[in-house]
């Protein structure tokens, strides 16, 4: 008596092929799409710090620039500690350090006349 031969084939699965060999190209390609979109964002808001950087330290050299031109003309004509402050307030360095600032050039000035 001869026993019926198993055969053993490999087991088929009864999913579609696409689940069974994972992601499929196009779901492939939408996620590297996906990807280049969010570097792309990444790239472009580099980009524009960085516009937003050079623009704004232009505009702190041209303020740095204004407020020394504006203290080598200190002295000519008018009252120089009037003029000093003025200077200081148009550099925006606040009233308080306007004040620190003229105190000590009052207290310099009263120091060096004392000699």
């Amino acid at each position: 008596a001869s026993s019926p031969k198993s055969t053993s084939s490999p087991r088929l699965s009864s999913e579609p092929p696409s689940r069974c060999r994972g992601p499929s190209f196009h779901s492939r390609q939408r996620e590297s799409s996906t990807s280049l979109h969010v570097f792309d964002f990444f790239k472009q808001a580099q980009s524009s710090a960085t516009e937003q950087l050079e623009a704004f330290s232009a505009g702190l050299a041209k303020s740095r620039n204004q407020f020394l031109y504006n203290l080598e003309d200190l002295g000519q004509g008018g009252n120089v500690m009037d003029q000093l402050e003025d200077t200081l307030l148009q550099a925006d360095l606040g009233m308080a350090t306007t004040d620190d600032v003229l105190e000590e050039a009052r207290y310099l000035r009263s120091e060096s006349t004392e000699i």
